[in-house]
């Protein structure tokens, strides 16, 4: 999904939260959404994804662009769905399960793989933000909040939820966020300006992860004190954003161009592959009942998970029907 040269740095950052997304998978599997390690890694393992995404986007600025995400993100979210009819066989494997089961996942894109469905969807409304900014001669950061804004406050006004229309409103903050990051980050060269944010994210984030709920649930020093409930909104955005910052300044300082063969780069260039398959891999590890020690138990199905869905990953460049299915290329390009 790159649309310029690689960073080593932040394709470690990539297969950092490649691997953090296999294991919240599997933690939840074993665990309730009260559990601290699923509290602290959902307050910004999606938002850091997202962030990413927008990193490397940075120049999105061409409707030939998007043409090229539909074909990156649509068709492997598509193709899972087909796969995951062919795994269930429901009905005989009907013409009839198929379309409803594509339908049912259109309507609720978190029955698939949502993150492709609704980083698509970001990507063009984020294209159209920069082309209305141009044409009304507005600066663009200004219209991408006011729109972020709006798509947000609708959600919060209506609760509508169909389509990943929550989730796109939401990631298109963090995706956003990515994107000017990345075109301010000459200024951030600075060691003073560097230093300062750094110290400011080591300091918060902990701090403020330490209160943070899953699904939007107040923080849970609301049972001392009640700011309302559009606060917990706001806190849920600063969490997110201070993770975000958090780990993109520790890995931007301590990775070197020495990780390129490191095998959290290696799963950085491979993440769309691996959180395609991941899913089916962890759905027969959990099939597996194993009397040991639960967080040995956990880090073997991650561990083996990640081998396998990055095995898979290798395998799929081998033919032009998988490395467009599942890795999302353009293989009738040149």
């Amino acid at each position: 999904m790159e649309t310029t040269k690689r960073l080593v740095y932040i394709d470690v950052l990539r297969g950092f939260t490649i691997i953090l997304v296999v294991l919240i998978h599997t933690l939840q599997k074993f665990y309730t959404d009260d559990a601290i390690l699923i509290r602290i890694v959902s307050s910004f393992y999606m938002p850091l994804f997202m962030f990413i995404s927008g990193f490397v986007s940075y120049k999105l600025n061409s409707w030939d662009k998007i043409r090229q995400r539909s074909v990156q993100l649509l068709i492997p979210f598509f193709s899972a769905i087909l796969l995951s009819w062919l795994i269930e066989g429901n009905n005989g494997w009907s013409l009839e399960s198929l379309i409803n089961k594509i339908l049912y996942v259109i309507k609720q894109p978190d029955k698939g793989l949502w993150f492709l469905w609704a980083l698509f969807f970001i990507n063009v409304i984020f294209l159209l933000c920069r082309k209305i900014a141009k044409a009304v001669h507005i600066h663009e950061i200004a219209v991408t909040v006011i729109v972020g804004a709006l798509m947000n406050l609708v959600e919060l006004l209506t609760g509508f939820r169909l389509f990943g229309y929550h989730w796109i409103a939401w990631y298109f903050l963090f995706f956003a966020f990515g994107v000017y990051w990345r075109s301010f980050n000459t200024l951030l060269e600075r060691p003073k300006i560097e230093k300062i944010i750094t110290i400011v994210a080591l300091i918060s984030f902990p701090v403020f992860v330490a209160f943070f709920r899953m699904h939007n649930e107040p923080p849970t020093f609301y049972k001392w004190i009640n700011l309302g409930g559009l606060f917990i909104v706001f806190y849920r955005l600063l969490v997110a954003v201070m993770g975000v910052v958090f780990f993109y300044e520790i890995f931007k300082r301590i990775v070197s161009n020495r990780w390129n063969n490191n095998f959290l780069c290696k799963f950085g260039k491979e993440t769309l592959p691996i959180y395609y398959m991941h899913f089916y891999v962890l759905h027969y590890f959990f099939m597996v009942e194993l009397n040991i020690y639960k967080p040995l138990h956990i880090a073997i199905i991650v561990c083996a998970a990640l081998i396998i869905s990055y095995a898979i990953s290798l395998l799929c460049k081998k033919t032009k029907i998988t490395r467009l299915l599942v890795l999302g290329e353009n293989v009738f390009e040149k």
